[in-house]
């Protein structure tokens, strides 16, 4: 997608802050991030740790100054959604958070709508009570409890330092106080049992939905799923509100799915560079969505995924595309602090002409490099990622099983 205007943008998600008191070794703020279970030790993997390169605390909230440049009046007018999401925080850590909602209530249009990501395991039941009130200025906003389990026990095991008491009682004084909520609920081999009884506490609590999801790295198909479970098929408790279509997928079908797929595409390229090279990249964000990221650090963004692999270092193969694009530019050529966001997403040869150009050129070109990134997330089999030395499948992008309720 070129802009020619920022309102040709339609959907904006925004990570506010980079703080999170949770330590989910699948998250991309941690570090050491290849164990679920205290047994896990004796493997020599070393727990998680926050990212030593990421700055927290007040440092990691972005300015309120800076908010209302990633979110000027002039967009808010014609802006479809905002989300509070990301790759390292969770919204409401930032101290103004609430002021944040309302300068978005007082400036939006009709249609707008917000969502947000977050744990729900900050604050009182108060503070989620009176967001409730100032959040539902559109029915169909809506707020995303990531909990993992149906009892402390089993959330602790992945949705490290979150406490499942507290997270639901947060989520249920949003409920009642008028909120819209979903229940996300990552499956694992340690929570699959739950599931029944997830949708029976989901249509007990008030909850209008519940999005189940496949575990989406190697850390989770290694060390928290196993692959041995394939003929592992469970039926959701059909409850009134929460009819469901039959789970017939768990990550050992994920698994050997991707690996029949990645035969057939290395026999088709040859091997995985070939097709990382090759594959025609249709960009989801950017053509499909009109969405754009903004992060904490006040950098403007064509997706999300380009934040943990630009900023800080994840795949070493976009040094290249770093190098070339900084030195053509500068180091704050996306940076809200040093432009508008009229002049990084409308003026900038990168998003005008460059990023798009890359994509008909090889991973390793000298001038405008493809992104391997780019064609991963966004080839034409977008839901797999390949790793180019294996041909292995990389599972950062494992599509997830969202299961609907029936109407």
């Amino acid at each position: 997608m070129i802009y020619n205007s920022i309102n040709d943008i339609k959907s904006i998600q925004i990570e506010i802050t980079n703080n999170c008191q949770a330590m989910c070794p699948g998250c991309q703020r941690n570090i050491n991030v290849g164990w679920v279970c205290d047994s896990c030790r004796a493997d020599g993997i070393a727990p998680p740790t926050v990212n030593p390169t990421l700055v927290t605390g007040a440092k990691g909230n972005m300015p309120f100054d800076i908010i209302k440049k990633a979110l000027p009046v002039e967009l808010l007018k014609t802006l479809k959604r905002v989300e509070f999401n990301g790759n390292f925080g969770d919204a409401p850590f930032h101290p103004q958070f609430k002021k944040i909602v309302q300068y978005i209530m007082e400036n939006k249009n009709d249609n707008l709508t917000i969502d947000m990501s977050t744990n729900g395991g900050m604050h009182s039941t108060n503070w989620w009570a009176d967001l409730a009130k100032l959040w539902m200025f559109n029915k169909e906003n809506c707020v995303w409890f990531a909990i993992d389990g149906t009892d402390n026990e089993t959330q602790q095991m992945y949705r490290r330092n979150v406490n499942y008491d507290k997270a639901i009682a947060n989520a249920r004084a949003f409920i009642d106080a008028g909120g819209k909520a979903e229940w996300q609920f990552i499956i694992f081999d340690h929570n699959k049992h739950q599931i029944d009884k997830l949708y029976k506490l989901a249509d007990e609590y008030g909850f209008s939905k519940v999005r189940t999801n496949i575990t989406r790295s190697n850390f989770n198909i290694v060390h928290a799923i196993g692959t041995e479970d394939e003929n592992f098929i469970h039926k959701a408790e059909k409850s009134k509100k929460h009819k469901s279509k039959t789970i017939k997928q768990t990550d050992g079908i994920v698994w050997e799915n991707l690996k029949k797929e990645t035969k057939t595409l290395i026999e088709k390229y040859g091997n995985a560079d070939d097709y990382l090279n090759q594959t025609k990249i249709s960009c989801v964000w950017g053509d499909r969505e009109q969405k754009i990221m903004v992060e904490h650090d006040a950098t403007v963004w064509q997706c999300c995924y380009f934040v943990g692999t630009y900023l800080y270092g994840y795949d070493p193969k976009s040094n290249m595309w770093k190098d070339y694009y900084e030195k053509k530019y500068s180091k704050d050529f996306n940076s809200l602090y040093s432009h508008s966001l009229e002049d990084i997403i409308v003026n900038s040869d990168l998003w005008k002409k460059d990023l798009h150009e890359s994509w008909n050129n090889k991973m390793n070109s000298p001038i405008n490099p493809r992104l391997e990134m780019c064609a991963n997330h966004c080839g034409k089999h977008q839901r797999n990622s390949y790793s180019s030395d294996t041909g292995r499948p990389d599972i950062l992008s494992v599509a997830s099983l969202e299961v609907d309720p029936e109407d």
